[in-house]
């Protein structure tokens, strides 16, 4: 599986003139232009920084079909083409379905204060470490003195109470749920790592 850089995806809806993707129409336009197999849409339906942080995600998976892919548009041709043409030519984002949905989806609304998701939280930051700072550890006196933490229990702290943390996590998860629900979808087990 190859992942297109972000400057890639944008330059893509730019020159197709799309803001945001509003549609299922619109993700097959991008999809095409783009010349992928699929394209995963992150939706934020909740957002609250304060602690404890709390985020809505939802994902969709949506896969192109054989046939738009055969019908990819190359983005410098897209960008030099002319404009004002009503009539859409062979291969251009008219011909798109519109009975397009998701082949697969996962969305949570994940809040720092439930005890499931603090204990997902440790397992994910245990380890993952270079957050800390070197010099001057504020966040682990206040986690301790606030009685949060343990002295020796703050690196999971650190991604509860910094939101662009708890966003990453998040975005992990929800990354992990939408993987299962495709491989249950597919027929696939999970693989174990290291087998």
């Amino acid at each position: 599986m190859d992942v297109l850089p972000v400057n890639r995806v944008i330059a893509a809806m730019q020159a197709l003139e799309l803001p945001s993707l509003r549609s299922p129409v619109d993700v097959m336009h991008l999809a095409r232009t783009l010349g992928v197999d699929g394209i995963v849409v992150g939706t934020i339906t909740a957002y609250d920084p304060y602690d404890p942080p709390k985020v809505g995600l939802q994902l969709e998976l949506y896969q192109t079909s054989q046939r738009l892919q055969s019908q990819a548009v190359d983005i410098r041709e897209l960008m030099s083409a002319p404009t004002g043409n009503t009539t859409p030519a062979p291969g251009t984002p008219g011909q798109v379905p519109g009975d397009i949905a998701p082949v697969s989806t996962a969305s949570a609304m994940l809040d720092a204060s439930n005890p499931i998701v603090r204990q997902r939280l440790r397992v994910y930051a245990s380890g993952r470490g270079g957050h800390k700072p070197s010099k001057s550890p504020w966040w682990k006196r206040i986690a301790v003195s606030s009685g949060v933490a343990e002295k020796d229990d703050t690196d999971w702290h650190l991604y509860r109470i910094n939101m662009n943390l708890f966003t990453e996590y998040v975005s992990a998860e929800l990354a992990e749920r939408l993987l299962q629900a495709e491989s249950r979808r597919l027929g696939l087990s999970r693989r174990t790592p290291g087998r």
